[in-house]
Order: structure tokens, then C-alpha cells, then sequence
């Protein structure tokens, strides 16, 4: 388990600052549940690469609680949601929110419906995906 932390730390740290372009001194806020293993290995993650960060559990927050921490947060800051399922706040919209706030968004949705078997394998797509992005934005700058 030791190896995949590390991948996860690695990968996360490339998405943040690399694909992402997050650089202090902007926020950064994550909210994040523990209900899989998958996010649990996330939220670790994201401890690790943004110890400046914000940390809110979704089950111990209430729709003020999200509204109040976005209220905090500037253009361009940025916002993780590491969920099991589906974030669910009543009335309040937001995804929508955080759209018009005009926040840079990382989204880790249904990790819940992932056997834990699979958490390596899901790490290792999103790391293709983000070395993919990087070889297609390096070719068109050429």
C-alpha cells in the first residue's frame, strides 16, 4: 500500500500544480468523505500535496458550512471534491456555485462504485490521461 500513497501523491501533486496551475498563495479547499477506500486514499493524498489546504469532511458539514468556506475563496482559487457518491446539499447548488465563482475545480465523483482492487488502476488511467494531455498541448506548441 506504501507504493500506491506515493503513486497517488505523485500523480495528485502533477494534477494540482502541473495540469491545474495551482500556486500558492491561492486556497485551496478540499472537500472529501471517507466512505471508500478510494477516497480515503485520495483525501490522504491531497493532505499530503496541499497541507495548506482547507479540509472539510462532507458528513460533518451542513449547506452553511460549504457556503461559508466558498465565501472565503477568490477567482482561481481552487476547489478538490473527493466523493464516494454524489455530494448532496439540500438546495444548494454547488457545482453550480462553484462555476460561477469562477474556481479552478478537481472533481473525484462515485469513487464508491470502484472495488478497492481497482484503486491502482484507476490511479494509473488518471496518470495516463494527464501524461496524454501533456504529449497532445507539448505537440501543438510546436
Amino acid at each position: 500500500m506504501q507504493d500506491l500513497r506515493q503513486k497517488v501523491i505523485d500523480h495528485l501533486h502533477a494534477t494540482v500544480f502541473d495540469a491545474i496551475g495551482y500556486a500558492p498563495p491561492k486556497k485551496a479547499l478540499v472537500v472529501y468523505d471517507r466512505r471508500s477506500t478510494l477516497s480515503q486514499l485520495l483525501t490522504d493524498g491531497y493532505r499530503a500535496v496541499l497541507p495548506e489546504a482547507v479540509m472539510m469532511d462532507f458528513d460533518s458539514m451542513t449547506p452553511g458550512d460549504a457556503r461559508e468556506a466558498m465565501n472565503a475563496l477568490s477567482p482561481g482559487d481552487l476547489v478538490v471534491l473527493v466523493q464516494s457518491g454524489s455530494f448532496r446539499l439540500n438546495e444548494f447548488r454547488f457545482r453550480l456555485e462553484l462555476f460561477e465563482r469562477k474556481l479552478a475545480v478537481i472533481e473525484h465523483p462515485h469513487l464508491g462504485r470502484m472495488p478497492d482492487s481497482e484503486a491502482e488502476t484507476y490511479i494509473d488511467a488518471r496518470q495516463r490521461l494527464l501524461s496524454h494531455g501533456r504529449s497532445k498541448a507539448e505537440g501543438a506548441s510546436r
